[in-house]
């Protein structure tokens, strides 16, 4: 994570038992390019689109149109 040259998006479900919600930080803390986090609250492992299908793909496409397309 720390020699990556390209723009990371992490989403994580605060309720996720199966990867730690602590290993989300550290991996995010270790990245020193462009970065973005996205937590879901009630979410657990790959929920976070169905507990917030808004939010989720807002934020993806956010996160492409500020980063991928320009």
């Amino acid at each position: 994570m720390q020699k990556t040259k390209i723009p990371i998006l992490m989403i994580h479900g605060a309720e996720d038992s199966f990867v730690p919600f602590s290993m989300q930080e550290e991996l995010y803390q270790a990245v020193q390019g462009k970065k973005q986090k996205l937590v879901v609250e009630g979410a657990a492992h790959v929920e976070s689109y169905q507990k917030q299908p808004e939010l989720y793909w807002n934020t993806i496409k956010e996160f492409i149109k500020e980063n991928i397309e320009s």
